[in-house]
């Protein structure tokens, strides 16, 4: 999935559009929860967290197998969780995000 550059010539070539939709996606939620914890959170806190995830995340990644990380199997099914997770996030945060923007 990530880098295009260095994926293995055997591994099964996923589609562009399909990389580009997940890094759009990847990067809506990104905003989303920095806003949504900017909103609810302690700027301590929003750190603290923000760096466990920093840490841990690349370990979670790497547990994923290599066939669904390189395939467009992988790609679609991680469009589809950061899908729910956006509408997860839009649920949980409309209110305080409204509030703040106001």
């Amino acid at each position: 999935m990530y880098p295009l550059g260095n994926r293995s010539d055997d591994a099964p070539a996923a589609s562009s559009t399909f990389v580009l939709g997940s890094t759009v996606l990847w990067l809506i939620l990104l905003v989303g929860t920095c806003l949504f914890a900017a909103a609810e959170l302690r700027w301590t806190s929003f750190v603290i967290v923000a760096g466990i995830l920093f840490l841990f995340l690349p370990e979670l990644f790497q547990a994923i197998p290599l066939r669904w990380r390189n395939g467009g199997t992988g790609l679609a099914a991680t469009g589809l969780m950061l899908a729910a997770a956006l509408g997860l996030l839009a649920s949980v945060a409309s209110a305080p995000l409204k509030s703040m923007l106001s």
